[in-house]
């Protein structure tokens, strides 16, 4: 118990000292360091010595092997990840092109997945968008200087003495556009600011190569849900704000991640288990002192 406890001690050292910031340098490469990993190997080693010796000294308890094994699992698969994760971003045009031999963030790599991927039928969801007034400069007959900034509410823009522009004002109702700037009676002038999405999505195709007979498959790929194929994994991350002519798309291999998975679904069940047991134990001793 001792060995564990002065280990658990030494990666949390380790990880505190990963994200503090490390001025001109990567703090997170103290997490690809051999001690760090080193410490994980012992680590797991020990937890699996633990339930062993649990079983073979016939105190098999089902929650406490759980919490061990799970945590060992998941440190398994974030090792198989790291030695054989791969990962990349990757900008996809979407006029329909596509796109096979991925570069990896090093640039000294290609991955060769065996498929080309294309992006398509790109659409957004914007939030109603914030306008900035604006009105003459005293000290420049040409210039504007910003006065303040308004949020559309219930439907309508409050300008103060200014008076109240409706959303109809601004918003053509047929196109869903909104006006990019608009002349006030006074001389001054409201301008759109930045539109920030909502949502978005792109449909991705996947079409394998070297084969005559594949057939493309198509997946909608949207923020955080993201889409598998051949046992590569992609986010959408970003796109072009201003033309809508490509997004950015991270793309992920790990062969641990079904390891960590298991590991954090037996370390739950392991945990309520535990509570579970320690609640009942708790009202037994309650109701024999009552």
């Amino acid at each position: 118990m001792i060995y564990s406890v002065v280990i658990m001690g030494l990666m949390v050292l380790l990880l505190l000292a990963g994200v503090l910031p490390a001025p001109g340098g990567a703090p997170d490469g103290i997490f690809r360091s051999p001690v760090f990993i080193l410490l994980c190997g012992v680590l797991v080693g020990g937890l699996v010595l633990c339930c062993w010796q649990r079983l073979f000294r016939g105190r098999r308890k089902i929650a406490f092997i759980l919490v061990h094994l799970g945590v060992a699992m998941i440190l398994v698969g974030a090792f198989i990840g790291f030695l054989r994760g791969r990962r990349t971003n990757v900008v996809l045009p979407l006029d329909g092109r596509s796109i096979s031999g991925f570069q990896a963030p090093d640039q000294h790599a290609i991955f060769e997945t065996g498929f080309a991927v294309a992006a398509t039928n790109f659409e957004a969801e914007y939030y109603e968008p914030r306008y900035f007034l604006y009105r003459p400069a005293s000290d420049d007959p040409r210039g504007f200087e910003l006065v303040d900034s308004f949020s559309f509410r219930n439907g309508t823009l409050d300008l103060g003495d200014l008076g109240i522009v409706a959303i109809d004002e601004l918003q053509n109702p047929a196109t869903g556009e909104w006006l990019r700037r608009k002349m006030l009676r006074n001389g001054w002038i409201l301008h759109r600011g930045n539109r920030v999405a909502k949502s978005y999505r792109a449909t991705l195709a996947f079409r394998p190569e070297n084969r005559d007979d594949a057939q493309t498959v198509t997946h909608v790929l949207e923020m955080n849900r993201p889409a598998t194929y051949d046992g590569w994994r992609f986010y959408l991350m970003s796109y072009d704000t201003d033309n809508q002519r490509y997004v950015v798309v991270t793309m992920r291999r790990d062969p641990g991640r079904r390891f960590v998975i298991t590991g954090v679904w037996m370390t739950i069940i392991g945990t309520v288990l535990i509570c579970w047991r320690l609640g009942g134990a708790f009202v037994e001793d309650t109701s024999h002192a009552a």
